[in-house]
């Protein structure tokens, strides 16, 4: 029996002992005896108990478990049948309410288009500039130079920070 455990047992089951775990009940008081932090904390929780027994209790309308239940949807009665497509809208309309979805899905697709034109591009590796013999021009900034190399007459292949 661990301090932790017997933490769990109260916030599970109150501070009256006789709801505790049969099995776990006397290795739970034993170890409160002992540790002066568990027994607050069983004071903390008996006053807490207290507290939830004198609050009235509110009135439940007799078949309102029944009533919750079979209104309550299943994964497979979502709107669209259960299939993939329709719990993907689901959880994607929680964060794009009340807005049809084809605005962030062609941001999504023009993203990605760049990025493969982007690295489809023959740029000249910033590692191996041994094979390079154009034009490089090198432009003081307040902390780092800018170097500006070019190929091919005017044509700009790269723009590098010179660390």
């Amino acid at each position: 029996m661990t301090p932790h455990r017997v933490k769990v047992i109260i916030d599970a089951y109150g501070a009256d002992a006789r709801r505790w775990p049969a099995d776990e009940r006397d290795a739970a008081s034993g170890l409160i005896a002992r540790d002066h932090d568990l027994s607050v904390y069983l004071q903390q929780a008996s006053q807490l108990d207290g507290l939830l027994a004198a609050a009235p209790t509110p009135h439940v309308p007799a078949g309102l478990a029944q009533v919750i239940m079979a209104n309550a949807e299943s994964p497979r009665t979502a709107p669209g049948g259960g299939s993939f497509g329709a719990r993907l809208r689901v959880f994607l309309g929680r964060f794009w309410p009340d807005q049809s979805l084809w605005q962030p899905a062609m941001g999504l697709a023009a993203s990605l288009a760049i990025g493969v034109w982007v690295g489809t591009l023959d740029i000249i590796p910033v590692t191996d500039l041994s094979t390079f013999t154009e034009t490089a021009s090198v432009l003081p900034t307040d902390d780092d130079g800018l170097l500006i190399l070019y190929g091919d007459g005017s044509n700009l292949q790269e723009w590098v920070y010179d660390g």
